[in-house]
């Protein structure tokens, strides 16, 4: 570098100095003569030689530093200048050039990341855009009713279905609706509106989770919906929104139900031979203490032959009624029951199926807690799972053991099929000694329609309505069972919420005031008696007449009516029965009630009949309704109808 700057101040003091040598030389001889100026002329000449070549030498380093120069800032590398440049500039030069291409490949990575990022932001646009397109067209063609509510409380998605179902304005399906607005719209629809409407805002607005329930709309012919909201979250937990779904479910519970009464017809199929036989046994002890009473001279003997045939009669009345109880159809209704004597009730049902080698037990707690069920669906429950233990015991006899004991859970359990919350529970077990359940088949058992038993022998919907009944009260079904060791059936139900009543204190009756009912010719009053069977109503005369009472006869619901029209005297009440030709009971019951005359009635049947299935018939006056069950004693007749007169005259008081 030094050198270089050397050479370059030589050339500058040359070529700066040969012209102000000339001007100097020239000014000095200028005046002169001829010679002079000839020695001027060469000597300029030599001096413009001399710079001239000197500058081809002098200058060369600083051609050669141009050249390097360029070379340094082009990417050509020319090996000839080297000797000539210094090496700093070699290094700067080399520096430069990898630093530059280095560059150039970064710029070139960051330009090819960026085409990549874009192409692959275009296809997640596209594939968000078929998703959105796909998810509309998915909830769209659902057959339920979706309804999709952004966490900041307005409505941001609903499909042509929920429209439909809930009958929804233009003006209510439009996007950014607020969503408890919403819901009060929506609830408007049910009946109970407001619990309706305070369960929805409740499920809105909680910070987690959701619900699900059912309710009966206020149409002309109600529906029942399902409902269901559910929680929307991102992948970090945070909530987006509740899902909302409802389900018209009316067709499907009337199927249930059908197919509930249909298990019910295929438990009493199976039941039928050993009623039958049981009932066959009752009779013949009923007709051969009849035969022998009226073979016996002796009044005492007498008495004790029909006393027997009384028990035997009695007997028979607790079988039928035990099993039209379990056969009627029922109102789903629920109420707090004491599972033991629920137990005890299916107890006597079976002991009258099962061959006499079964030895059939049962363990119930003295204090178990009570339980909020449908008693007959309990009962069905409990006799489904008894039969089928029956079925798969050996031929020799075996045991079936039913138990009721109290169970509180303190962990939660969440399992395949239904969730097992902590808390206080009423366990029902059907344990058997029978041949046991394979373990393939296990988890198919509670399965619609699956059996392994033989054709024609069951329809497979035991179990599987049983689990529905159980799950429907909030609890579940266990199943344990071992191969040559048996089968154990464990239902787990709730205790009730409601606060245990104290124990009632049973009165006995007086059996003075008894006597005095049943005295002969001690009520007074006149009683019409309807009934199209004449030895049942030849009964129910001689009875009433035994105890006092003035009797009329009709033999169907027309000629009663013809009576109390044409009647001068007052009737006190009248005893009619439910199935009769021309006008059956109900019809009767609705054209006297019509014709204004409100009589207490006292409704006799073999079928279990309740009162209200009479009130409902007609609108304004009902008067009074009793029932009496056949059979029926003396004792039992005398106080219902004295019942139903007092009351008649009461009304006719006030």
């Amino acid at each position: 570098m030094t050198a270089l700057r050397l050479r370059i101040l030589i050339l500058m003091l040359i070529t700066g100095l040969g012209p102000l040598t000339l001007l100097v030389v020239g000014v000095r001889f200028l005046p002169g003569d001829t010679l002079p100026w000839l020695w001027y002329g060469l000597l300029g000449a030599g001096v413009v030689v001399a710079s001239v070549a000197l500058c081809g030498f002098i200058t060369r380093p600083l051609k050669d530093s141009i050249t390097a120069m360029r070379l340094l800032i082009s990417s050509t590398e020319s090996p000839s200048p080297r000797a000539w440049v210094p090496e700093e500039y070699w290094a700067m030069r080399d520096s430069l050039v990898r630093t530059l291409a280095e560059q150039r490949e970064e710029r070139t990575r960051l330009e090819e990341k960026m085409a990549a990022s874009a192409r692959q932001l275009g296809e997640t646009e596209q594939a968000a855009v078929r998703s959105i397109e796909v998810l509309h067209a998915i909830v769209e063609s659902s057959t339920e009713a979706v309804v999709f509510m952004h966490s900041e409380g307005r409505l941001s998605l609903i499909n042509d279905k929920a429209r439909q179902l809930l009958h929804l304005e233009d003006e209510h399906t439009q996007r950014g609706v607020n969503a408890n607005a919403w819901l009060d719209k929506v609830a408007e629809q049910f009946k109970d509106s407001g619990d309706v409407r305070k369960t929805w805002r409740k499920w809105q607005e909680a910070a987690a989770g959701g619900g699900e329930g059912e309710w009966e709309t206020m149409d002309v012919e109600p529906r029942t919906i399902k409902v269901r909201c559910v929680d929307v979250r991102s992948d970090k937990g945070i909530c987006l929104g509740r899902v909302w779904m409802f389900h018209d479910c009316t067709a499907e519970r009337l199927l249930a139900t059908r197919l509930q009464d249909g298990q019910k017809l295929e438990s009493m199929g199976q039941l039928a031979g050993g009623i039958a036989h049981d009932f066959n046994n009752l009779l013949t002890a009923i007709r051969g203490n009849l035969n022998l009473a009226e073979l016996e001279d002796d009044p005492a003997r007498q008495r004790e032959r029909l006393a027997g045939a009384m028990r035997a009669a009695n007997r028979a009345s607790e079988l039928v009624n035990q099993i039209l109880g379990f056969s009627r159809k029922t109102t789903a209704h629920r109420a707090d029951a004491d599972l033991c004597e629920i137990v005890n009730e299916v107890q006597n049902i079976l002991r009258a199926s099962i061959d006499p080698k079964v030895t059939l037990r049962t363990y119930v707690g003295k204090e178990t807690w009570k339980v909020t069920v449908e008693p007959v669906q309990i009962e069905q429950v409990i006799l489904n799972l008894s039969l089928n233990a029956r079925d798969a015991l050996p031929e020799n006899g075996g045991t079936i053991d039913i138990t009721t004991t109290n169970l509180t859970k303190v962990d939660a359990l969440h399992n395949e099929t239904f969730p097992q919350p902590p808390g206080d529970y009423v366990v029902v077990k059907i344990k058997d000694n029978g041949c046991g359940i394979p373990k393939e088949v296990r988890n198919r058992v509670f399965e619609p329609f699956f059996t392994t038993k033989a054709k024609g022998k069951g329809t497979g919907l035991g179990l599987a309505m049983a689990r529905s009944i159980v799950e429907q009260a909030g609890g579940w079904i266990e199943l344990e069972s071992e191969i040559g060791h048996g089968t154990e059936f464990r239902i787990f139900l709730p205790r009730s919420l409601v606060a245990e009543a104290p124990p009632v204190v049973i009165v006995e009756p007086d059996p003075r005031a008894a006597a005095k009912i049943m005295s002969r010719g001690g009520a007074e009053g006149t009683i019409l008696v309807v009934d199209d069977e004449a030895p049942v109503r030849s009964i129910a005369v001689n009875m009433l007449k035994y105890l006092g009472y003035k009797v009329l006869e009709a033999c169907d619901g027309q000629e009663a009516i013809d009576i109390l029209r044409a009647s001068t005297t007052p009737i006190d009440a009248m005893m009619m029965d439910v199935y009769m030709p021309k006008l059956s009971g109900r019809d009767t019951f609705k054209q006297i009630r019509n014709l204004g005359i409100d009589i207490p009635v006292v409704v006799c049947s073999g079928f279990a009949v309740e009162a209200d299935e009479f009130t409902s018939l007609i609108q304004g006056r009902h008067g009074t309704i009793e029932v009496i069950q056949k059979p029926y004693s003396m004792e039992a007749l005398a106080k219902i109808v004295a019942k139903a007169v007092d009351k008649g005259h009461q009304a006719l008081v006030a």
